[in-house]
């Protein structure tokens, strides 16, 4: 791309306000005279033939996208709107959750004294740690869930919180804790973060 007749930026901005060939007049006291102001030469840009090309790609790649948005039914005119309930989880969870990614429940509690704090002051080998028992133990309960024919939200709503398949959250409870159990390593990581009031061997046994 080459770019002639480059003009000062105060040029460009009176170019802004200007027609072509524009007409002002002089005025005095007594009378005002018509003069006229040509523009300097207007700035010219050659696009090469590839940008051109690429330029016509992305437009034609827009409006395609654009047609595809509107042949689809809007999503929210089709999802079901559940309760809050529908996007939690079983309080027996807790069981097995440790004292540092815990939820704290208290209102106005100072910072010290929270879960939050008890996180920060862990060595970056020990938030990996628990990172690491977090996402295994939440792994565990995805994959109860799913052998389970719970796909989705309303699928977990209505067989959990609504208890439309009795004994079902009891089942995957005792699942979990079946697969703890026979893992090792989790076990390790739950004796060295578990939360303070409970025991791990008692939820294991």
């Amino acid at each position: 791309m080459s770019i002639s007749g480059i003009q000062s930026g105060q040029e460009v901005y009176g170019n802004l306000f200007a027609q072509g060939n524009s007409e002002t007049a002089e005025c005095s006291k007594d009378h005002c005279q018509s003069s006229t102001v040509r523009n300097p030469p207007s700035d010219t840009v050659q696009i090469s033939g590839t940008a051109r090309e690429l330029a016509l790609q992305k437009q034609e790649a827009m409006r395609a996208r654009h047609m595809t948005t509107r042949s689809q039914p809007a999503a929210a005119a089709t999802d079901k709107v559940l309760p809050m309930e529908a996007y939690s989880i079983p309080g027996w969870m807790g069981d097995f959750g440790l004292k540092y990614n815990l939820a704290d429940t208290t209102i106005g509690m100072r910072y010290v004294d929270s879960n939050a704090y008890k996180y920060d002051q862990l060595s970056s080998h020990e938030k990996a740690e628990v990172n690491e028992y977090s996402s295994t133990l939440a792994k565990f309960y995805r994959e109860e869930e799913k052998s389970r024919g719970i796909e989705t939200r309303e699928d977990y709503y209505n067989a959990i919180i609504l208890d439309q398949r009795p004994g079902l959250s009891e089942e995957m409870r005792q699942a979990i804790q079946q697969r703890l159990a026979e893992n090792p390593r989790m076990l390790e990581l739950m004796h060295k973060y578990s939360a303070q009031l409970v025991h791990p061997e008692k939820i294991i046994s």
